[in-house]
């Protein structure tokens, strides 16, 4: 079965609820999105121990894909460069960086489309240099392991700093009982971004418990303000969180109690 790590979620849930549900799959594969540690945990002990992540899109193909289990413990980590795959690491000049470097990603595969039909435009900006640019930031380790570390368009300014929300996501998911999270940025009334976090609990949270698990696994400018507490995380293509949708969201929310 291949899956996204949210219907991932969604299929542990059921089981979880019906001790009696039993699985014969012999594995599954996760990708479009990360794969926390816990559901990964709670996957391959309740449905499937043969579980893999991977990396890739519609404009590449498979680039990169490992045992959950083996890279689970490594935030960020979607697989191992297939062959015939190249990955690069590029600064902000376009320079390859060596292994172990953060910078953007870029992809050179036999299988790469060469454009989007109808939209030169956006196909000089995405296909350049021979390679596909998907917009992500990350790393290659020097055993051909791919980390992604965030997104480039994505990425979180709070005055001086910048955090990939996807890091402070993958904090709040590693607590019990927040099955879902979305961090995303709000000016206050002094136009200072502050940092907020939609989550998507199974039962009740211990909203102190919760902070006291962020300062152990995040810097405190990247704790957020407040957890808003949502049904559901809104997502677009491939299961993806739909930026503006949460921040449109978190800014209702946020007015309503103000």
């Amino acid at each position: 079965m291949a899956l996204s790590p949210h219907n991932l979620g969604t299929i542990v849930e059921a089981f979880e609820e019906d001790p009696d549900l039993d699985c014969n799959l012999e594995f599954m594969i996760c990708q479009g999105a990360r794969l926390s540690r816990e559901l990964t945990e709670l996957a391959r002990r309740r449905i499937c121990q043969n579980l893999y992540v991977s990396y890739g899109s519609t404009e590449t193909t498979t680039v990169a894909c490992g045992p959950a289990h083996a890279i689970g413990h490594i935030p960020g980590a979607v697989g191992y460069v297939v062959p015939g795959v190249t990955v690069d690491i590029l600064d902000g000049d376009g320079r390859p960086q060596p292994p172990g470097s953060e910078g953007r990603v870029a992809i050179r595969s036999p299988h790469q489309a060469s454009g989007y039909v109808g939209d030169p435009e956006t196909s000089a900006q995405i296909f350049r240099g021979g390679a596909f640019h998907p917009g992500d930031l990350g790393l290659v380790t020097a055993d051909g392991l791919l980390v992604i570390t965030g997104r480039a368009k994505t990425t979180l300014t709070l005055g001086g700093d910048s955090v990939a929300p996807e890091v402070v996501e993958e904090a709040l998911c590693t607590f019990p009982g927040v099955a879902e999270a979305a961090a995303f940025t709000l000016d206050s009334l002094l136009g200072v971004p502050e940092l907020f976090a939609l989550i998507v609990a199974r039962g009740s949270i211990d909203e102190e418990a919760l902070r006291a698990h962020c300062v152990r696994h995040l810097r405190p400018v990247f704790i957020p303000q407040r957890f808003i507490a949502v049904d559901a995380i809104p997502r677009g293509g491939q299961n993806k969180i739909d930026r503006q949708r949460v921040a449109e969201i978190g800014r209702a929310k946020v007015q309503v109690t103000q």
